[in-house]
């Protein structure tokens, strides 16, 4: 699934016009974003949570070259499904895409 087709899910459901479902996703993923770069956790209830994680200094090993090379700390995203997601994601009988 990608953004436009949950940009027409909202027309469908809620009759809104493009550019306000557009504006709508638009806002909520924003604001998620928006948390995640202040270091707050983002809660969904019954969908999960997303937040950031410090990784620290690490050699790696250059695939090309073989040499170590510094990796420097960053953060990255992660994401907890909840209990309700994990369990709809897992249900017998659900149909399969890939």
């Amino acid at each position: 699934m990608k953004k436009a087709d949950i940009i027409k899910v909202l027309i469908k459901k809620h009759g809104l016009a493009v550019r306000q479902a557009a504006a709508i996703l638009n806002t909520c993923l924003d604001e998620i974003l928006s948390g995640l770069t202040n270091g707050e956790a983002v809660e969904l209830r019954r969908f999960g949570v997303f937040k950031t994680k410090k990784q620290k200094v690490r050699t790696i090993i250059h695939p090309k070259t073989g040499k170590p090379i510094k990796r420097p700390a960053r953060k990255i995203v992660l994401f907890e499904a909840s209990t309700a997601v994990k369990a709809a994601v897992n249900k017998p009988g659900r149909k399969k895409k890939n």
